[in-house]
């Protein structure tokens, strides 16, 4: 039939009664197979008796010999499924696959929108074990819904299990970057960029490992600092690199939860790269040498989470993915840039007075806010002594 043209039925010539949405099942079983939809047909207001009377309500009795008519809905309009922006492609085969999943997407819970929204960019596998077309790929992990970045998926069950081994054997490096706030007597406030850190602070009763490598940092007007940094979880704990970030006395910017400033409704946490064993690899346990191995990660954390463009190889059994980091992380850093200014005569003397020979090149192009640091971290190791 055509757009809202009138389905008609009618029983036998009996004179009984039947109730309303039982009826309009019975007669019209192909359009309105259940329960739930003859009741919402009746409710919708698309059913009518002898063309005329408006059924009104889901227990009305209704002849068996009245002439019903049911008034079908227009077709939904066909149209094609785009992705959310930001949501790309990184990797593919028939096996697996690697995504960057914009912010504020659930991937696992109630919703499931990325599952959902993998059917339409993810291809079909022709393998036997494959999931059902409307479920394309799956997830292998967790990402927190307000955080970006790559995301592998499977699109085999046997996929899955290996990919899901690989994780529960540390077999898989994350590497994260994050934009952070110190606060004031922060030890964080004296890491400059380039330096490498290990947080081990155990979570949930449970032993936790993080490493951080500085990238950039500006320092503020009140003895703090926003800092770029990239992370490694070496263990794999609920919300690990958010609370180790917070115990340290940076907290990421937009994490109010864990003590961030209320600045930014967006969490500056992005999943940057990902290398995980391919799940038909026959030697994939190579990786966790490298997976572990801390010197690896300080070395190449500064161009894993710099990359200006996406990217992905498989190489020796290794799947390696990089998700660029959003233009919303640099402009936010260049935001909270102060202008240099250089230290003054007095600080100069007074360094001079505490010990520091005049002669030092660092002294030569030392910023007002440098300056001070150095003044503290002296006075500090004198308490100290």
């Amino acid at each position: 039939p055509e757009e809202d043209e009138p389905s008609s039925s009618s029983s036998s010539s009996s004179s009984s009664e039947e109730v309303a949405h039982v009826l309009v099942r019975h007669l019209f079983a192909d359009d309105l197979p259940t329960v739930s939809a003859s009741k919402r047909a009746i409710r919708k207001r698309r059913i009518f008796v002898d063309e005329t009377r408006l059924v009104e309500s889901i227990d009305e009795r209704i002849p068996t010999s009245a002439n019903i008519t049911y008034k079908k809905p227009p077709p939904k309009k066909p149209c094609e499924q785009k992705s959310p922006k930001n949501l790309a492609l990184l990797y593919e085969d028939t096996h697996m696959a690697i995504i960057t999943k914009p912010p504020d997407m659930a991937i696992h819970g109630r919703g499931r929108a990325l599952v959902r929204t993998l059917a339409s960019v993810v291809q079909d596998s022709p393998e036997d074990d494959a999931y059902h077309p409307e479920r394309a790929a799956v997830p292998c992990h967790r990402l927190d819904a307000r955080t970006g970045g790559a995301v592998v998926c499977a699109k085999t069950k046997s996929a899955a299990r290996s990919i899901g081994r690989a994780f529960e054997e540390r077999r898989v490096a994350k590497t994260y970057a994050a934009v952070v706030k110190t606060k004031q007597n922060s030890s964080m406030n004296s890491w400059l960029p380039g330096s490498s850190h290990v947080l081990d602070t155990d979570l949930h009763g449970k032993h936790a490992k993080t490493l951080v490598h500085v990238l950039e940092r500006h320092d503020g007007e009140h003895d703090d600092a926003h800092i770029l940094v990239a992370l490694r979880p070496i263990t794999g704990r609920k919300h690990q690199l958010r609370m180790h970030m917070s115990h340290a006395g940076a907290p990421i910017v937009g994490d109010v939860m864990y003590g961030g400033d209320n600045v930014t409704s967006t969490l500056y946490l992005w999943a940057a790269h990902v290398v995980v064993p391919h799940p038909c690899a026959l030697h994939s346990h190579r990786l966790s040498a490298a997976a572990q191995n801390d010197a690896y990660f300080f070395d190449r954390a500064a161009h894993l989470v710099s990359a200006s463009a996406n990217s992905a190889t498989l190489d020796g059994g290794l799947v390696s993915a990089t998700s660029c980091l959003p233009p919303r992380f640099q402009r936010f850093l260049n935001a909270r840039k102060l202008p240099s200014r250089s230290m003054s005569d007095a600080q100069r003397s007074y360094l001079v007075d505490l010990g520091i020979d005049a002669s030092n090149p660092r002294l030569k192009d030392l910023t007002m806010t440098e300056a001070s640091r150095w003044i503290s971290d002296i006075k500090g190791d004198e308490r100290r002594a």
